[in-house]
């Protein structure tokens, strides 16, 4: 037996095997050499590849494949059907992180993280969560709502200022995790007036008492 041709479809066009060729199909592309011997290549670049999740999900196509017979001269149209079955691809990043800059007794609000995160696969649930980078609570002072990847909060005066790394970790149903860090910079309260004594003068009225304005 050799292999002839190979074709998308039973009544498609119709391509030489020769001593081997490699036709793209729907979702990858398939190496078939005139023995019979064959192997096939996924296209993982493809949406509708990387959103299959489980084995159970799956994606099938068709090759039909002209075999002779050397001997008789026969011919016959076989199909080789390929299944591609899902496998669960980890959270990725969409953008990285910024860092940023809150003074001590100013209101925080950093909102919307959520959107940084992504996950390929279809039907899967990204949850989010926060610590310092040593795996350590955040302060009394943040909080972090997992539902949207927002931090609030507000450091109160007496708070010392200081350098935090924050790693926000994304985690699919499956276990698989992506995290990224960025640095929240608690700068010192700010000083009412720059630091400086209050502008003072004094200004006398018409029967000489004096008032003080500052």
């Amino acid at each position: 037996l050799t292999i002839m041709d190979v074709a998308l479809s039973e009544t498609g066009s119709k391509t030489p095997v020769g001593s081997g060729i490699v036709m793209e199909g729907l979702y990858g592309s398939l190496t078939l050499q005139s023995d019979g011997t064959y192997s096939y290549k996924v296209d993982n670049k493809l949406d509708t590849v990387q959103v299959l999740r489980n084995p159970s999900d799956a994606l099938t196509e068709k090759f039909f494949i002209t075999v002779k017979d050397v001997l008789t001269g026969d011919s016959v149209m076989e199909t080789l059907t390929i299944t591609v079955q899902g496998q669960n691809d980890a959270p990725s990043m969409r953008t990285p992180l910024r860092d940023v800059s809150f003074a001590v007794g100013k209101s925080i609000a950093i909102g919307g993280l959520a959107a940084n995160f992504s996950d390929v696969d279809r039907n899967d649930v990204i949850s989010l969560k926060a610590t310092l980078a040593d795996g350590g609570a955040l302060p009394a002072w943040l909080s972090f709502d997992a539902s949207t990847g927002s931090f609030s909060g507000l450091a109160p005066s007496g708070t010392a200022p200081a350098i935090l790394d924050i790693v926000v970790t994304a985690t699919d149903l499956a276990g698989l995790k992506v995290s990224d860090t960025f640095k929240f910079n608690l700068l010192a309260q700010p000083v009412p007036n720059g630091g400086l004594a209050p502008d003072v003068s004094i200004l006398a009225d018409t029967n000489n008492d004096a008032k003080l304005n500052a």
